[in-house]
């Protein structure tokens, strides 16, 4: 399954505009997407304060501060393809 994390906090604009990409995508192809609230673990606020919206594909980075649909298209694309092939389907 693809699992998408995306790193986020309240307020940030570039997160909203990021996550409209996110939910575009999501309609062509299916993902889970799991909201992370930095604030909310100071690890990831101190990795990612000055850096979100953050994106990750099981647990691989796709993108940072910005997101392409076209690129977070083609990354989920080929991550799905490579689950398909390791499952034999």
């Amino acid at each position: 399954m693809l699992r998408l994390r995306f790193f986020t906090r309240a307020g940030c604009h570039l997160c909203d505009a990021a996550l409209a990409v996110v939910r575009r995508a999501q309609r062509r192809i299916y993902f889970a997407v799991e909201l992370v609230d930095i604030d909310s673990n100071p690890v990831y606020a101190s990795a990612y304060e000055n850096s979100i919206p953050v994106i990750t594909l099981n647990d691989i980075e796709i993108a940072r501060s910005f997101v392409e649909e076209k690129k977070l298209l083609e990354a989920l694309s080929a991550v799905e393809k490579q689950l398909k092939n390791r499952r034999g389907s």
